[in-house]
């Protein structure tokens, strides 16, 4: 039967099952409307204690004698057929159970289509630990409430993200093996990174000052964002930071610092540094301060920006090293300039015009 409720069919329940259509179930639903009638009259009326099974004869009459409407003593079992009561999970025509459930539907489904980035944020500002996702730190750095402790540890409340893959400088395609994620966010002390670098063989190159030969973290910084010498680092101010991957299952701490036109400012000696191997390859966390970049004085304050790049350094056993590094095999950038500096230099440890400026959030 059509033409109750919209045109759409009419439902009702037998036990725990849903039927359509019948002439019994239309009797049911009069049944369970002439409820709303009766119960109606008697509220009107002040009768509360109405008498149940006297009602229900009058809803058999009304129905012509359908169904059972007969209900149970209180503390009783209901009935399958479960209509001789008036029930508030009975549906008003105007918020039906089936037009109710569709609705719940397509708002959970809202809430899950939500974009990842709108759960990005804990309400201390900070990004939640989740999902790496694509994209790189240049749109917005945070600020940790307190000190992080550089254990080779990713800071709580930090979001990893996907490090690009741009630049890549190797003489052949990049392992497919080889990927990288990375955080960033800043303190009074000192800005704060941490890179997570999914590699099979963690090359070392021996000589310290030469880290960037081997596997490694590439880190260049910059204090304010604003290059009076480009596409020369400033000095003091702008620094390439080099942090190898560890040898093995001992963390480390080795690093060296650089500058350019190439400068070696000699090893990186900080406590803030550490390197540590996982499962799948190293972590790389430190803490950058001041002193680091020949800037002792300098703090990092919300609303001020830094220069910022970051860069991983790709080795394994090769016919075709590049240049005189041995193992070396490239590496690969979040950030490059489309413009080189002297047609061929488009990475940051070469021209400030590849780092990107990024805003210290309050």
């Amino acid at each position: 039967m059509r033409g109750y409720r919209w045109a759409r069919p009419t439902y009702c329940r037998t036990g725990s099952q849903w039927v359509v259509g019948s002439r019994r179930c239309y009797d049911r639903v009069v049944a369970r409307w002439a409820w709303v009638v009766v119960l109606g009259a008697v509220t009107a009326c002040g009768r509360i204690g109405f008498d149940r099974n006297a009602a229900a004869e009058l809803l058999e009459d009304s129905a012509n004698g359908g169904v059972d409407a007969a209900a149970p003593e209180d503390g009783g079992e209901t009935p399958d057929a479960n209509v001789g009561v008036m029930d508030a999970s009975v549906p008003r025509p105007d918020a039906s159970a089936d037009d109710a459930s569709v609705d719940d539907a397509s708002m959970d489904a809202s809430v899950d289509a939500a974009s990842p980035l709108d759960a990005g944020r804990d309400a201390g500002g900070l990004p939640d630990a989740a999902v790496p996702e694509d994209g790189d730190f240049c749109e917005d750095v945070f600020v940790l409430p307190q000190r992080p402790l550089i254990d080779g540890t990713l800071e709580a409340g930090l979001t990893l993200r996907r490090l690009p893959q741009l630049g890549w400088t190797g003489p052949r395609a990049l392992p497919a093996d080889r990927e990288a994620f990375y955080a960033v966010a800043y303190h009074a002390d000192g800005i704060y990174v941490f890179v997570s670098v999914t590699d099979s063989t963690r090359l070392v190159w021996p000589n310290l000052m030469e880290d960037y030969c081997g596997d490694g973290v590439e880190i260049y910084l910059d204090t304010d964002g604003v290059f009076g010498a480009a596409p020369d680092y400033d000095a003091p101010g702008t620094v390439q930071f080099v942090v190898a991957a560890p040898v093995d299952d001992t963390p480390s701490a080795r690093g060296s610092r650089w500058s350019w036109p190439p400068t070696a400012l000699g090893t990186w000696d900080s406590p803030d540094i550490r390197a540590v191997r996982t499962d799948d390859g190293y972590d790389v966390e430190v803490l950058i301060a001041g002193a680091d970049l020949e800037l002792p004085g300098w703090t990092p304050t919300g609303g001020s920006d830094i220069g910022l790049a970051v860069a991983v350094n790709v080795a394994e056993v090769a016919d075709d090293p590049e240049a005189d590094c041995g193992h070396r095999l490239g590496q690969f950038f979040n950030r490059v300039t489309e413009t080189p500096r002297d047609g061929w230099c488009y990475y940051p440890y070469c021209t400030t015009d590849a780092f990107c400026v990024a805003p210290l959030q309050p």
